[in-house]
């Protein structure tokens, strides 16, 4: 296992930035995950983790020790990547086996360790196969035993599940998780994928256009976003934006004036999850909307309502009767309602 601790570390060519100085720590053991959308650095910045992209500027340090003139070897790091990288005329055994045949082990020692790691991942019985006669989900578990039967202090994954199917995928972040918590192996893995985030990682770092927008706990950052790329990243669907004007503490959305503005002047954007909107009758005392559209997702639903200012997202239960056209009114907790400057975009807190 290991600490890394990234120190101003930026990528440039040319004129062009692809990771901005960044400066985070990964603690010993941790499993941290580096999520955005693509172009957005969190490849770049694992790869020279890796030590497969030099750094424009910058320290990388392993354990206290400066590791950024190291070569991937020495990191002692292993990858596992999108496209499984196995060689096609090597059974299983012998693709799990060559790491260590690289390394010089034993062959009693190989057959040890690829016994264990087969067993782990349930390939015993796929030992004899080659690739071309596994499945998408089989071979990225080999590809993921080939990358642990080293036994390294670093596991660096880069989308690893973006080729396989939902419901394989889901199996393989089941395995993952469950490794993790066995083998408390330092983890740095990239994903676009929000569900993966959430579900995997200790802590999350969001980024965008090369730089880190926050990180912290999923749930955390779910739920104190620090800006409105954040508060619509994460979330799906996501957090419904709406720009207000604020007048002595107080909003005007629908045609009504509602309280609990943090600022008494100004421009807001006015940020709500759609889980958190409450649908009821329509009502003259209420916010007014109209069902625009409905997605019928199974146990859950999702509308789409139009205000007279904004259109929101709304999900609800999947056995709700609700009709396209209809008239409803719109209520939410204000203890759920989130604030952002409408220049920047940042977070603005309701003052004590």
């Amino acid at each position: 296992m290991a600490r890394v601790d990234l120190k101003g570390i930026s990528k440039r060519y040319g004129s062009s930035v692809a990771l901005a100085p960044t400066t985070l720590a990964i603690e010993d053991g941790e499993f941290l995950v580096l999520l955005g959308p693509s172009g957005c650095g969190k490849s770049t910045l694992l790869r020279i983790v890796a030590g497969l992209l030099e750094p424009s500027a910058g320290e990388l340090w392993l354990d206290g020790e400066l590791a950024s003139e190291r070569t991937p070897r020495e990191r002692d790091v292993a990858l596992v990547f999108q496209n499984y990288a196995l060689y096609p005329h090597k059974s299983v055994a012998k693709n799990l086996a060559f790491p260590l045949e690289v390394r010089g082990l034993s062959r009693a020692s190989i057959e040890q360790r690829v016994r264990e790691t087969a067993a782990l991942l349930g390939l015993e019985a796929l030992l004899e196969r080659k690739p071309g006669e596994l499945s998408g989900g089989q071979m990225q578990r080999v590809a993921l035993g080939r990358a642990l039967v080293r036994e390294p202090r670093l596991f660096l994954f880069d989308e690893p599940l973006s080729n396989l199917d939902a419901a394989t995928r889901a199996e393989l972040r089941r395995e993952i998780a469950s490794l993790h918590a066995r083998l408390a192996i330092t983890t740095l893995y990239v994903t676009h994928d929000q569900v993966e985030a959430l579900s995997l990682g200790a802590r999350v770092a969001l980024m965008r256009q090369g730089a880190i927008e926050q990180v912290g706990a999923p749930l955390e950052v779910f739920r104190r976003p620090l800006n409105t790329f954040v508060a619509t990243f994460l979330g799906s669907p996501p957090m419904n934006l709406v720009p207000v004007s604020i007048n002595s503490g107080r909003y005007t959305l629908g045609g009504l004036s509602h309280l609990g503005a943090p600022v008494d002047q100004g421009a807001l954007v006015l940020g709500v999850r759609p889980h958190q909107i409450q649908l009821g009758p329509a009502s003259a005392r209420a916010l007014p909307a109209r069902i625009e559209s409905i997605e019928r997702l199974g146990a859950r639903a999702l509308l789409r309502l139009a205000l007279r200012e904004a259109e929101l997202s709304v999900e609800v239960d999947g056995a709700s009767d609700f009709e396209r056209g209809a008239g409803v009114s719109v209520a939410w907790p204000p203890s759920e309602l989130h604030w952002f400057d409408a220049h920047t975009g940042a977070r603005v807190e309701l003052s004590r």
